[in-house]
């Protein structure tokens, strides 16, 4: 399927969700290769202490980034479909942001807590711009 620069909904209008499928697949990619690499290297240290907690988080953080980067093709790469699945990655992104945030405020680390609140304000930030005023 050939790229267009901008794709035209069924409204003649230019998808708004655009940008923040850009973000859903930098994002995604971000997570899951952070975390193979955590993982490859041994450097999850909750593994000794809560297993079962930590490989929840897991599923969670992985299951996002995947549907982060899924959604986010979906949307660039057809004509105005997969902006509901965007929605709901972008969803469960900021779950794992407000979660990383928590757990990282209990270790008083501000530089990760500023961090992951700034890419929760742009990913909110994109979500309004992408589906504020939708005619679906």
């Amino acid at each position: 399927m050939k790229l267009n620069q901008f794709r035209i909904n069924k409204y003649r209008e230019m998808n708004k969700a655009r940008p923040l499928a850009f973000y859903a697949i930098i994002i995604g990619t971000l997570m899951f290769c952070i975390w193979t690499f955590f993982l490859v290297v041994g450097n999850v240290p909750e593994y000794n202490i809560r297993p079962t907690e930590i490989s929840f988080h897991l599923v969670v953080e992985f299951c996002t980034a995947i549907m982060l980067i899924i959604s986010g093709l979906r949307v660039l790469l057809s004509d105005g479909h997969g902006e509901g699945m965007l929605l709901l990655s972008t969803g469960m992104l900021f779950y794992t942001l407000l979660n990383s945030s928590g757990y990282y405020a209990q270790k008083a680390s501000t530089g990760l807590i500023s961090l992951f609140i700034l890419m929760l304000i742009t990913a909110i930030y994109l979500t309004v711009i992408a589906f504020h005023g939708s005619r679906k």
